[in-house]
């Protein structure tokens, strides 16, 4: 599960389970404990993939010109966790 921000999107939603693809740099700005030595962020790749919006939150200030008062806050989840999860479960029952 992984939760990123985004300039102010209407296109992406919980509804639709819209799926997304990050770009590569992403993973050298993901902000990790210093002592979380085996974090995910750490691990080259951990954000390739698609991964499908769970929570989508939008912020708007109108007052407020600065880019960074019109954001969308969006969490999702890999669809490579859920689909190994899903064979660990059906080969489990």
């Amino acid at each position: 599960m992984i939760q990123f921000t985004t300039v102010l999107r209407s296109d992406l939603s919980v509804k639709d389970r819209s799926q997304v693809m990050l770009p590569p740099f992403v993973a050298a700005q993901a902000a990790t404990p210093s002592s979380g030595a085996g974090s995910n962020a750490r691990v080259k790749g951990a954000f390739t993939g698609t991964w499908t919006i769970s929570y989508a939150r939008h912020i708007g200030n109108s007052r407020d010109p600065d880019a960074q008062s019109w954001v969308s806050v969006f969490q999702a989840f890999s669809n490579k966790a859920s689909g190994a999860l899903t064979a660990e479960t059906s080969s489990n029952a």
